[in-house]
């Protein structure tokens, strides 16, 4: 987007350093992100009566780790794209494909197991299972680490590719 609007070579030029640069970038949607999460589990809870059987402090921190990871394919999408269009094009290919692993419309048991390996690094998959056993049954973190340390590393390796993609695109 900035490429367009011819905003990339001022970026380029400011005195921030890369790292600030895309934190500001980040921080509004994570931001948002956090908002629309709040809002929607008090929906849940108070509109459709979902009970809360689970660590508060856990499921923020699992929100955050899924949020980051998120942000990170929104930053790789950015970085990769030369358009508007070609980016509203990736974020329909990519979230398309996230939420048909992740077990939203099919149970992952019932996937083929190709698509069922593919499934394990889709972000949307770890939350929504770390999600269904705070609240419903109040696991705690010694059930949940194994899907909060695949969502944690889905969203380093994200944003790992998004850094080194952005910086490409900077230099």
């Amino acid at each position: 987007l900035e490429e367009k609007l011819g905003t990339l070579e001022q970026l380029a030029v400011t005195p921030l350093r890369r790292f600030e640069l895309i934190t500001g970038k980040a921080m509004p949607a994570a931001t948002l992100g956090f908002f629309d999460f709040l809002v929607l589990l008090g929906v849940m809870i108070y509109g459709f009566g979902v009970p809360m059987r689970g660590s508060w402090p856990l499921l923020l921190l699992a929100t955050a780790i899924f949020i980051a990871a998120e942000i990170g394919w929104g930053m790789l999408i950015s970085a990769l794209s030369h358009t508007q269009q070609q980016a509203i094009l990736l974020v329909f290919i990519v979230a398309m494909t996230d939420v048909s692993l992740s077990g939203y419309m099919v149970a992952v048991k019932n996937m083929p197991s190709l698509l069922r390996a593919l499934s394990f690094g889709s972000a949307i998959r770890h939350y929504l299972t770390v999600l269904r056993v705070i609240m419903l049954k109040g696991a705690g973190l010694e059930t949940i680490w194994p899907e909060l340390a695949a969502l944690a590393g889905i969203a380093v390796v994200v944003g790992a590719l998004a850094l080194t993609a952005l910086r490409q695109r900077l230099d």
